[in-house]
């Protein structure tokens, strides 16, 4: 999956955002149908659903950072990105922890969760926007302005148009990671 995931990211990024956006809906309503039957093959299913999702989004970190961020931003913004798909990861992974036994709580958990995730697809049609307007009309002059960290954090920091974007998008993402 990884390979068609990445020329996907590649050569029709928006498509393919969008396709993943759609499995990982399915996988979460798979997910949430799991525990109201307590079949461990929807359980199954609902796992390799959410990896071909997850096969996008692995595939989507540098993809994101050329099309967001200037040369001199893009390695702190694919770490970011990285590390926040893992917080995301481990979060999810706390609400099957937590939920484990208790066949009503988790009912209900794995319900909200799959409301939830299914806002993602309109948030995806809502706020994708293939490249930040700003980074098309100025060249890339902070190269050495961010050469530490500190200044490279800040002037990510004032990428409001990106933030807006990525905080919801992401949060409802993360969500989508635990699995029962």
């Amino acid at each position: 999956v990884m390979p068609l995931a990445a020329w996907g990211v590649v050569r029709h990024h928006w498509s393919t955002v969008a396709f993943a956006n759609a499995l990982n809906v399915a996988g979460g309503w798979l997910r949430y149908l799991a525990v109201v039957r307590s079949s461990y093959a929807l359980a199954v299913l609902s796992s390799l659903v959410c990896g071909g999702a997850a096969a996008v989004v692995v595939c989507s970190f540098t993809a994101v950072s050329e099309r967001w961020f200037r040369p001199s931003h893009r390695g702190l913004a694919t770490s970011i990105a990285v590390q926040s798909n893992y917080l995301g990861w481990a979060l999810g992974s706390l609400i099957g922890a937590a939920e484990a036994g208790e066949a009503e709580r988790a009912r209900a958990v794995f319900g909200w969760q799959a409301v939830a995730i299914s806002c993602c697809l309109p948030l995806c049609l809502f706020l994708y926007r293939d490249r930040h307007a700003a980074d098309q009309q100025q060249p890339d002059t902070a190269g050495a302005a961010a050469s530490n960290a500190s200044s490279a954090l800040r002037s990510l920091a004032s990428n409001g148009p990106f933030w807006r974007r990525a905080v919801p998008y992401a949060a409802i993402g993360g969500i989508g990671f635990s699995v029962p």
